[in-house]
């Protein structure tokens, strides 16, 4: 199923699907010059995996982000507890969620966490390099950049 949805003088198409969402690489532009004036002075949040210092550096400098931050996950621990406490933060404006680092049932549980405090959240596949996360955003939600 694909929807149409409007950013500026653009439309992105996304194609809705509940497992992996890929890269649409047939959109006009820059990604990453279309959402920075978007996600200036934000503060994101990045869920999965072994944090990676070097991706939070090219996201607060490439996306223009005030903060990035990075909630590791292990599979030792399936409580969303501290996960909770990060999304509801008032300064934090957006998650990114990566796929294939995450058990199944903290996506869930993110996922969750984030429509209670209305905070968007986009999936990746793994890597959230600012390409990536900047395509995910246009992509999955486009019409919560405002």
């Amino acid at each position: 199923m694909t929807q149409c949805k409007p950013l500026g003088n653009l439309i992105m198409k996304q194609t809705v699907s509940q497992s992996h969402c890929a890269i649409d690489t047939s959109m006009p532009g820059d990604p990453i010059a279309i959402v920075r004036p978007h996600l200036r002075g934000s503060t994101l949040l990045v869920v999965g995996g072994d944090e990676r210092a070097d991706q939070l550096v090219r996201l607060r400098g490439e996306l223009g982000l005030r903060d990035a931050v990075w909630a590791s996950t292990r599979d030792s621990d399936p409580t969303p507890r501290r996960f909770r406490s990060l999304i509801r933060n008032p300064r934090l404006t957006r998650v990114v969620l990566l796929e294939g680092l995450i058990r199944h049932q903290h996506a869930r549980d993110v996922a969750s966490l984030c429509e209670e405090s209305g905070k968007p959240l986009v999936r990746i596949w793994r890597s959230p390099n600012p390409v990536a996360v900047a395509h995910a955003i246009l992509s999955q939600a486009s019409r919560r950049l405002a």
